[in-house]
């Protein structure tokens, strides 16, 4: 069974691997789906992505539990939501999966059961990018 997991993976910390792992504990293939950077740069703001895509990439595609890596090219969210079908009719999952704080609540569940796939969402302990940013501000900010 393919499994289809989507994220941006922006500083990629323990919640990103728990989400990854349990996603492809679901079946044989697990293909993510990575975040452009230009879609980051819209959601968080300025000077993000951390890493850029192909660092992003590099890291991601290096964990074992990882079948295959497709480029999300969507600058926005809004465009993002047009261009999920794509992505879904070119991998074919059987299982799509949301992670935490509803993550593909929005857009993956209600385009699986468009689609006829079965929407899982993963729920894992919580990591959060911009936490660890601030944390390392604030850490330096004491030297």
């Amino acid at each position: 069974m393919r499994v289809f997991a989507s994220g941006s993976f922006d500083l990629i910390h323990a919640g990103h691997v728990r989400y990854l792992k349990a996603s492809a504990q679901l079946g044989s293939e697990l293909h993510v789906s990575v975040a452009a950077d230009a879609y980051i740069r819209n959601k968080k703001g300025k000077g993000y992505p951390i890493y850029p895509y192909a660092e992003r990439v590099e890291i991601l595609s290096n964990l074992a539990c990882v079948t295959e890596i497709h480029e999300a090219p969507a600058a926005t969210p809004e465009a993002f939501k047009l261009d999920a079908p794509r992505l879904l009719e070119l991998i074919q999952p059987d299982i799509v999966t949301g992670g935490w704080e509803g993550s593909g609540e929005h857009w993956a569940r209600p385009l699986a059961s468009e689609f006829g796939y079965i929407f899982v969402r993963i729920d894992c302990e919580v990591t959060h990018t911009t936490n660890i940013v601030e944390k390392i501000l604030e850490l330096h900010a004491h030297r």
